[in-house]
């Protein structure tokens, strides 16, 4: 991530900007900048990390990188990585690499609080995993129901609250959890059984469960379902936890693999501009090609439509960016199928978020797409491609990442139904589409 100062100044304490929203228990309904310009809810803008840390320091190489302009760690295990911003804000964080495989994917809510030793709080893992949930607005009331699936032997974390910081840890092979719980909240704790049988549970060091509820301050009543021992009307302060289990843990359960409709065939390097003979067999679109910013359009006959779209910051056709309205660079697109050598590099653009194309198709019939994608000024440019079906918008292929496209890049699907393409801008200032080019499988 690179450092560039925020367009406008975050905001500290926790005081609202506007009107609570009472359906929405989220803390964040306080947090709101005080002039946005956007035309959408979201602000953008990038922060680096003043401080990081780890609880496994053997799991993580060059940590300290992300601290500077260029980050480069290698990541040699499993652990939890804390991330201080030194101010309080609520983003999203990417966390990318090339040695990655394409079906990895990684997309953290962070929310982060200025001035605490727990920096960072991740919000899936506190609501998913840890299980920190409001149950009505503001925190007021809460639960917490961890759930460590059949691999996790262990898990901690915190959420902010208009309250105070709500923090809670559990480990599975001591038996051992805690939970602080700040002025003003009422709360059930859900001692996680994982698929064994709790005989006895000691609170602050006094019987709390041994079948049933052994009365203590601070805890109104106690009960168990098949997956915890629920402690209700759970007061402030500070319980710490020690669950005697009987039984062996649950086995890691086998996850089926997800099964795709469509699918990418492959990525392309070589071709670059001189597409005539590899790819467009069938028909090809050059964005922005024609005189006026339109496309040079010659479709197959199995294809119905073609629509592009965006919604911001002006709903309609994205706009065309011209780059160079005559080159001689092998990665321009050639006007044609001859691969004449005077090209010109043009795209569709847009500099919001997102943009799309649907492909209406005459009924069902198998065939070839390569989208093309320049990064033709080399900004660095980086986009998410996803890919769904057009009918139901069901995501019918893995996310994929366009990067170090700076001399050109296909990506080749195959489907056989109307399809629709998101193209998500992840970082540079556009996100861009140069051209789509058609084939029968096989050819």
């Amino acid at each position: 991530m690179n450092q560039s100062t925020p367009p406008y100044a975050p905001l500290h304490g926790g005081s609202f900007t506007a009107p609570p929203v009472p359906e929405s228990p989220d803390p964040l309904v306080a947090y709101r900048w005080a002039n946005p310009q956007s035309p959408d809810p979201f602000q953008v803008y990038e922060l680096r990390p003043k401080a990081v840390s780890t609880d496994t320091p053997a799991s993580f190489g060059n940590l300290k990188s992300l601290t500077r302009k260029t980050a480069d760690v290698t990541v040699q295990g499993t652990g939890r990585v804390q991330l201080d911003f030194g101010v309080e804000s609520a983003a999203w964080i990417e966390f990318d690499s090339p040695d990655c495989p394409g079906d990895i994917e990684v997309s953290i809510s962070e929310y982060n609080e200025p001035g605490i030793d727990k920096t960072g709080i991740v919000k899936w893992l506190s609501e998913q995993v840890l299980g920190i949930t409001p149950t009505s607005p503001g925190f007021a009331t809460y639960a917490i129901l961890p759930h460590l699936g059949t691999t996790l032997t262990h898990v901690s974390g915190a959420t902010p609250t208009p309250h105070g910081e709500l923090s809670a840890h559990f480990d599975l092979v001591t038996g051992k959890g805690q939970l602080i719980a700040p002025p003003g909240t009422l709360g059930q704790l859900g001692v996680p059984k994982a698929g064994r049988k709790i005989t006895r549970i000691l609170i602050n060091g006094k019987p709390a469960w041994d079948g049933r509820f052994q009365p203590l301050p601070g805890i109104a009543s106690a009960r168990e379902d098949d997956e915890f021992v629920l402690f209700e009307g759970v007061g402030p302060g500070t319980y710490s936890v020690r669950t005697s289990y009987m039984g062996r843990p649950l086995k890691p359960a086998l996850v089926a693999k997800e099964v795709y409709l469509g699918r990418l065939v492959k990525t392309d390097i070589v071709t670059r501009g001189s597409w005539g003979g590899v790819y467009g067999r069938d028909g090809y679109v050059l964005c922005g090609q024609e005189p006026k910013g339109m496309d040079k359009q010659v479709l197959p006959s199995y294809v119905r439509s073609l629509d592009f779209f965006r919604a911001f910051p002006k709903a309609g056709r994205p706009d065309t960016t011209v780059w160079a309205a005559s080159t001689t660079n092998p990665s321009a697109l050639a006007p044609d199928p001859g691969n004449a050598e005077m090209r010109s590099a043009t795209c569709l653009s847009n500099n919001d978020q997102t943009m799309t194309v649907t492909i209406g198709i005459e009924g069902t019939r198998k065939f070839q797409l390569a989208l093309y994608f320049i990064d033709w000024e080399s900004h660095g440019r980086r986009a998410a491609v996803e890919m769904f079906d057009a009918a139901s918008l069901r995501l019918i292929a893995p996310v994929s990442v366009v990067r170090g496209h700076a001399k050109g890049v296909y990506l080749v699907f195959e489907y056989d139904h109307s399809v629709k393409f998101r193209f998500d801008k992840i970082r540079g200032d556009l996100v861009t589409l140069r051209g789509l080019f058609f084939d029968s499988p096989g050819k």
